[in-house]
């Protein structure tokens, strides 16, 4: 390493910026308050102690051809430039040929580097002021360069130097210097040059931070070269290998996740001064000593973590999934509980080390944390603070984790807390047992995903029979049968519904009360926190669930239609429409997330609206009865001079069975009020009804009511005989 000013580097060596750099992108529009920055404070520096622009990296190669040297630039690259375009300007100012200007040269575009050769070789015949107008004007520049970006950069910067270095001599600008650091002694490979200089033309965001945190670096190891000197090389190299493997070798994702990953772990120190996420900013944070030192130890643990080592536990990717960017006011992008499991991870690294050596300790911390992360409703910044002092707590405890837990004591313990409190208790008390691998096998089942208090209820704390309960359940929630086939969805609903413990009550749909409203689910199978919270976690803990499980024994399909069987199906039961023993067809299904309002045993509807599953404002309805009474009889009927039957759901008046289209003007609708009733109407001009129809219907006992005739108030237990009713009307109703 030396340091150098560079007349001295450009007089020594002939600089070349190779093929595979960008374009000089430090006279880019996009980039000029940048540039501006830049070019100031090499100009109070000149006028004051001097300034040193850090390191640049690059190859120094020596043929027999040339006269000196070639100094191929690794990194460096703006700023080489950005100084030649100074010393060009003050040579052509003060009028000073500096013929080893011609030593500097651009391989990245054909274009580049003869416009380059042609703005040194032709210097003499240039004049000021309004260098730029009269480089454009001159009858040696080529229009077509102007759709070279280095050439269109060089000549903004050139107006921008010419504004601001009127005044400026050659022994002004040798106060700027920089340390010239040669990698050929280091024995770094070209792939390295790859990942370096072709993540992308334009300078962006992980470029700009990276030279305001390299600054960072000087200033906590300014009384110690050697640590500055390891730390940015490691933050080029060793670090820099994590995201180009991540990346699969992609140099603008590389770039892109190596920016995610200082945005969101920077964020962790930021967060007691932050109201919210969208306040922060990662450009205006001022790191301390310690936040440094504690992204060096992430990163260099890092370099030996994959997210396999933690597959044994859950099938997630903590590291990948940091370093998603976070999108303000969107759903996708990193989550709350991304940030959390990865500071679950960053404290394992900084109180234990490698996971190497250290796997049962692994096992153990990221366990716990996953499930308590993965339970807690993330709805605000607040509640993220709390996860976070929480695992605070936890880390000082990190490698006896099951003996202290246990008896930790916070203010307000959530419901998973207490129950990670009870393993931890279960593992330790009872080591020739091995709980611990016979809880994750549960843990990670994919819809539970650490939340297993039911199956410890069931099993009273034997492991024997947790281990009978929990290979129920996983039976029972098979998610390749649950997601192919809404029928074994709603065998499980059937069933659960048959086993009542009392006959004059709504049955498990009880517990899925919404709020304080008439409206329950019979449970959707979302995995999201939020809609199991609603749904399946309030009957998992019941007398309901247990006797499902207790349910299966050889052949789970066979024993849940066997239950489902054994319902005695009672007409005035609104339970039977739904269970409907000794049936190959079930309702359940039609019901919009199984959602249903049930007022009365007369008023029972079921969700048609195109609501989400979290929300309960239907737009639209069907009626139970009605809807049951399609099934059955309707659906798959031809009447004879009426379009096919079909079912209106409906968001007023009555849900109901119609059959329309007869003399395309009649029709007959079906609904369910106070009993089954059965409606004649003209639908093209209200109660003109022929009297040859009319006396049909009179005879048929159908009477007057606001213009339409209706035979009314048929009993529930006669629903086998509303077809009949329908039947022989329409046989004998005129022939058209």
């Amino acid at each position: 390493m030396s340091r150098s000013s560079f007349k001295d580097l450009i007089s020594n060596s002939k600089i070349t910026i190779p093929l595979i750099q960008r374009d000089y992108a430090q006279g880019r529009k996009s980039e000029e308050l940048k540039a501006n920055n830049f070019l100031e404070a090499i100009l109070k520096s000149i006028h004051g102690r001097g300034l040193n622009l850090d390191f640049i990296y690059g190859s120094s190669i020596e043929n027999k051809e040339d006269e000196i040297k070639k100094f191929i630039p690794l990194d460096g690259q703006q700023r080489l430039t950005t100084l030649f375009l100074i010393y060009f300007y003050i040579s052509l100012k003060d009028k000073i040929d500096m013929d080893e200007l011609t030593n500097f040269t651009y391989e990245v575009r054909s274009s580049s580097t003869d416009f380059i050769e042609a703005l040194v070789a032709k210097k003499s015949e240039l004049r000021l002021p309004n260098l730029r107008k009269n480089i454009e004007k001159s009858n040696w520049f080529f229009l077509s360069w102007n759709n070279d970006p280095t050439v269109k950069s060089i000549l903004n910067m050139l107006d921008s130097i010419e504004g601001k270095f009127f005044d400026i001599s050659f022994i002004d600008l040798e106060k700027i210097t920089f340390d010239k650091l040669l990698l050929n002694e280091f024995n770094l490979t070209d792939e390295l040059y790859v990942k370096m200089n072709s993540r992308g033309k334009p300078l962006n965001n992980f470029e700009n931070f990276k030279s305001e945190y390299e600054v960072t670096i000087e200033q906590r190891f300014k009384s110690d070269k050697k640590k500055e000197f390891e730390v940015k090389m490691k933050l080029d190299n060793q670090w820099l290998d994590v995201f180009w493997k991540i990346s699969q070798c992609d140099p603008v994702k590389t770039d892109k996740i190596y920016f995610n990953f200082f945005t969101n772990i920077t964020l962790f120190f930021a967060l007691d001064n932050i109201g919210a996420l969208d306040e922060f900013d990662l450009f205006k944070f001022n790191y301390k000593n310690n936040d440094i030192d504690t992204i060096g130890i992430v990163l260099d643990a890092l370099m030996l973590y994959e997210d396999k080592l933690i597959h044994d536990i859950r099938e997630i990717s903590i590291f990948e999934n940091f370093l998603q960017p976070y999108i303000k006011g969107g759903r996708s992008g990193i989550t709350y509980e991304n940030r959390a499991i990865f500071y679950a991870l960053m404290q394992f690294f900084i109180k234990v080390g490698n996971i190497e050596g250290n796997e049962n300790i692994f096992k153990s911390w990221m366990r716990v944390n996953l499930n308590l992360i993965n339970n807690i409703r993330f709805d605000s910044i607040e509640i993220f603070r709390t996860m976070l002092e929480q695992i605070d707590k936890l880390s000082d405890h990190i490698k006896s984790l099951y003996i202290e837990i246990y008896k930790l004591k916070l203010q307000n313990p959530s419901a998973q807390f207490l129950e990670e409190q009870l393993k931890a208790e279960l593992i330790e008390n009872n080591r020739s047992e091995n709980w611990e691998e016979e809880l994750i096998k549960a843990e990670k089942h994919w819809y539970l995903d650490g939340e297993i208090g039911f199956l410890l209820k069931f099993s009273d704390h034997d492991i024997n029979k947790f281990i009978e309960y929990r290979e129920k359940f996983i039976l029972l929630f098979n998610k390749q049968k649950i997601d192919a086939d809404i029928n074994y969805q709603t065998l499980i609903h059937r069933t659960l519904l048959s086993l009542e413990k009392n006959k004059d009550d709504i049955g498990y749909l009880k517990l899925t009360r919404h709020d304080k409203s008439n409206r329950y689910t019979f449970c959707v199978y979302d995995d999201r926190l939020r809609i199991k919270n609603e749904n399946w976690r309030r009957v998992f803990d019941s007398d309901y669930f247990k006797d499902l499980l207790d349910l299966i024994k050889d052949d789970l399909e066979k024993n849940l239609k066997d239950k489902i069987n054994s319902y005695i199906f009672n007409c005035e039961d609104f339970k039977s429409y739904f269970v409907n023993p000794n049936q190959n067809w079930e309702v359940i299904s039609y019901i919009r997330h199984y959602q249903i309002e049930w007022n009365n045993e007369e008023e029972i509807y079921l969700n048609k609206g195109g609501t989400a599953v979290d929300k309960w404002g239907w737009s639209r309805v069907a009626e139970i009865y009605s809807y049951y009474l399609y099934k059955k009889y309707f659906e798959n009927e031809t009447i004879l001079g009426f379009n096919k039957p079909s079912y209106w759901d409906i968001s007023y008046d009555n849900p109901s069975i119609v059959l329309d289209g007869y003399d395309n003007k009649y029709a007959i609708d079906i609904y369910y009020k106070n009993g089954f009733n059965v409606m004649f109407y003209n639908y093209q001009i209200e109660g003109d009804i022929s009297k040859e129809i009319l006396d049909i219907l009179i005879k048929n006992n159908f009477v007057l009511v606001n213009e339409r005739y209706h035979f009314i108030d048929i009993n529930n237990c006669d629903i086998d005989n509303i077809f009949s009713i329908v039947e022989k009307l329409v046989k004998e109703l005129p022939k058209y």
